[in-house]
């Protein structure tokens, strides 16, 4: 193993080890204020990944910008989720909760692969590395693997 396989597996580690840290930190200070365990969390972090890399590749937007619009946009998708569904729901028990956060999240994963898919069924990944490079992971990734888009978003961000 030379030194540049070194270096860009270290990278990848602290770019997914960055992810997985947020996404927990953010489980926790959403269940710490609302006392409830929303498994649509991710899907609303997919939403941010999905929005910025549409706009990335297909308007040509530039990468911050198109991060930012994805962050506004399921900034706003979460709270319209809490105050029309979560809330109104608050007097049902914890039991009630889980399920309506966890059919939110098959809804909204599968509305997502719905507007994503290719015929194979997989969300094609433009190669968004300089100099048309492959992008880390290949060109094609699950809509499950959601990970995997801000791995991407996070190289060009830390690029």
């Amino acid at each position: 193993m030379n030194l540049q396989t070194l270096a860009q597996l270290v990278q990848g580690g602290i770019q997914s080890g960055s992810v997985y840290t947020l996404m927990a930190l953010g489980i926790v200070l959403l269940y710490r204020t609302s006392r409830v365990l929303n498994f649509a969390h991710g899907e609303f972090a997919l939403l941010a990944a999905f929005v910025a890399y549409t706009l990335t590749s297909s308007l040509n937007l530039p990468v911050l910008l198109s991060f930012a619009v994805g962050l506004a946009g399921s900034g706003i998708a979460a709270g319209a989720f809490y105050f029309f569904l979560l809330r109104r729901a608050k007097a049902q028990d914890a039991m009630g909760l889980l399920i309506l956060t966890l059919g939110f999240s098959l809804f909204a994963n599968g509305g997502l692969a719905y507007v994503a898919n290719d015929a194979g069924g997989n969300v094609l990944v433009a190669e968004l590395a300089p100099g048309g490079g492959q992008a880390g992971f290949g060109k094609a990734c699950n809509v499950q693997r959601q990970h995997q888009f801000f791995e991407l978003l996070a190289g060009q961000v830390a690029r």
